[in-house]
């Protein structure tokens, strides 16, 4: 692998990517949690920045796509000094957003481009523009889908690391559901081990030092259903995803790209920021300041220790890292916990706003529907609860029904000044 010297960045390269070809913000009816700025730090935050303003992608969608593919990239290069724990940087990422104006797909393909770019300058060997599998294999794979876990195993075997990508997630779903599949059982182990085996009579699967990243996308509509996030429980991926909900903010009826220049700046300068840990065999160990040290002690405190924290650890420790290294330093400070902090927390709200539903009888999951809506939503009309509650799933006789049982219990009720419905916690 060459050791080339990478460029020198060139500071304020194009002022004029300072100003959007967009129009003004689109005002939406959905209230996200919004990415905390905090977690915007180090040459991610630039390029969510400078791209977010010339494409119609949310900025933390580009922030969070390139977070992925840099995290796999790092994995089983550099960590963060947690002893034995050794948590290696690979990262699962779902983004959710509205169907045909999130642009889910838009911003993968550019923050993998971006990411990759950079990691070809650091080696010196420009192996993602090449036909070279091995050198390609050498640096990262990615997986645009696997037919089988079979599949996604061969992919492991030859390359250490591989990200595997699902533009939908229901395309993942048909894979990992078909009879005798393993591929759904491999994401999941990969997840905490780097090791997987399965031995039937017919073929023996092993993977050893395999970094496995994934990420995917998903409508928000099909998320917000019962039986949306129900799936990523059932097939074990609730709490080992980082989740980003998302929608654009702005047009772009024209598509101006952001200057070669400055784009060429950002990539220089996570080249240069990539290239101690990608261009080497020996996996370094980032220590933490003991200001940073006694922060993450503090890790129960800020998150909690109830199940929507499952696995929040474990991201924390992984994700640290990669803040660290792409924004420059040599050593994890507190600076970066506190970006973690702010990013955990996050997650903490996205899954108590969409948690799964217990509920089992279809009157039992219309009752959790209708007040998980108004719970989140405040009041709403008849026709925008019944959208919102997705009552077209179950019949709109069965909705009325469950509705008006709801009503006699004092659970929610109809406003007479205009006749929107709220749940009984916002009437106390």
């Amino acid at each position: 692998m060459a050791n080339t010297q990478l460029a020198t960045v060139q500071p304020n390269a194009a002022v004029d990517d300072l100003r959007s070809p967009c129009s003004d913000l689109i005002a939406s009816d959905e209230q996200f949690p919004q990415l905390p700025p905090e977690v915007y730090i180090g040459v991610l935050g630039e390029f969510a920045d400078l791209y977010s303003r010339h494409y119609e992608s949310p900025k933390e969608f580009f922030w969070f796509d390139a977070l992925i593919v840099a995290a796999t990239v790092l994995s089983g290069r550099v960590r963060a000094d947690f002893g034995d724990l050794e948590p290696h940087t690979r990262l699962y990422g779902f983004k959710i957003g509205p169907s045909g104006t999130s642009k889910k797909s838009s911003s993968f393909k550019i923050a993998k481009k971006f990411v990759t770019g950079a990691v070809s300058q650091a080696t010196g060997d420009d192996v993602f523009a090449t036909n070279d599998q091995s050198a390609q294999d050498e640096a990262l794979r990615v997986l645009s889908g696997a037919g089988s876990g079979e599949g996604l195993a061969v992919a492991l075997t030859r390359n250490h690391r591989v990200l595997l990508y699902f533009d939908e997630f229901e395309r993942f779903l048909k894979k990992a559901g078909a009879e005798s599949s393993i591929l759904g059982m491999i994401v999941n182990e990969l997840f905490e081990s780097l090791e997987f085996s399965n031995v039937t009579r017919d073929r023996d699967t092993h993977l050893s030092d395999a970094h496995l990243g994934f990420a995917t996308n998903m409508s928000l509509e099909q998320f917000e259903s019962v039986s949306g996030v129900n799936q990523l429980v059932e097939i074990g991926l609730w709490n080992r995803q980082t989740f980003v909900v998302g929608n654009r903010r702005h047009k772009c009826p024209t598509v101006s790209a952001p200057s070669k220049a400055r784009v060429e700046e950002l990539t220089t300068k996570l080249a240069n920021m990539l290239a101690p840990y990608v261009s080497r065999h020996e996996e370094t160990i980032l220590p933490l300041t003991p200001e940073a040290k006694a922060l993450w002690a503090s890790i129960d405190d800020v998150i909690g220790t109830d199940e929507d924290t499952t696995r929040l650890d474990t991201i924390g420790m992984r994700m640290m890292t990669v803040l660290a290294v792409t924004s420059g330093k040599k050593e994890i400070d507190a600076d970066v916990i506190r970006a973690t902090f702010a990013f955990l927390k996050y997650q903490k709200t996205i899954r108590q706003r969409y948690k799964p539903s217990q509920a089992e009888t279809v009157d039992a999951k219309i009752e959790a529907a209708i007040l998980k809506q108004l719970k989140r939503r405040g009041p709403l009309s008849d026709r925008d609860l019944e959208r919102y509650a997705n009552a077209s799933r179950y019949g709109t006789l069965a909705f009325k029904k469950v509705r008006d049982v709801l009503e006699q219990d004092r659970k929610i009720r109809r406003r007479k000044t205009d006749k929107l419905w709220e749940s009984s916690e916002s009437i106390q």
